[in-house]
């Protein structure tokens, strides 16, 4: 039985934009960096809380020549992280105020 997620992966065009998210505005540690298995020109880099314990991670592979997807079939739209417990509304500000909708 699968007890919730190890990590979701996106897809991201500019690192520096990906790390100050995730390091900057989320909190999370840059845990490893390495490449695409299958094209080593795409970056990968792996967020996630200090120790990497899975359920914390994001992971984003990182290319110049990603484009913008557009919302369709089958395609995830939106990622959902919890927060610690009575934390809800302190994250909804801290992210309306980086203009982030959540």
């Amino acid at each position: 039985m699968i007890d919730g997620l190890h990590h979701a992966t996106l897809l991201a065009s500019d690192p520096g934009e990906v790390v100050a998210f995730c390091t900057g505005l989320l909190g999370l540690s840059l845990v490893k960096r390495t490449v695409a298995d299958d094209d080593p020109t795409v970056a990968r880099l792996i967020f996630g809380d200090p120790s990497g314990r899975p359920g914390t991670l994001l992971s984003f592979f990182v290319s110049p020549h990603f484009v913008a997807g557009r919302a369709g079939r089958g395609q995830a739209i939106q990622t959902i992280l919890s927060v610690p417990e009575g934390e809800l509304d302190r994250w909804r500000q801290r992210l309306a105020e980086a203009g982030v909708e959540a």
